[in-house]
């Protein structure tokens, strides 16, 4: 519960244009329309994931300080876990 005026205020606009999007993101051949192209559809979903990406990764000040908590103990249990591989470490949460 914490999160969703986070995510409202943070990709909101990105949900609402996925929605509002004529453009197909389907990749997978079996349901894919006749005469769908999947590279003009990768194309679109790639879109959208890097807006949204963006738009979290452009907002730390806006994170809700119980999520930052919450990433911090995440980040620290797997760098106790995983103390030597520093891609897991510096990866888990960003």
């Amino acid at each position: 519960m914490v999160a969703i005026p986070y995510l409202q205020k943070t990709i909101g606009d990105v949900v609402a244009k996925i929605l509002d999007c004529k453009q197909s993101c389907e990749l997978n051949p079996a349901k894919l329309e006749k005469g769908a192209d999947t590279v003009v559809n990768l194309k679109q979903l790639l879109e959208f994931l890097f807006e949204g990406v963006d738009a979290i990764v452009n907002s730390p000040g806006n994170c809700p300080r119980t999520l930052r908590y919450l990433f911090c103990c995440l980040q620290q249990n797997v760098k106790d876990r995983w103390s030597d591989d520093e891609i897991v470490r510096s990866r888990v949460v960003r």
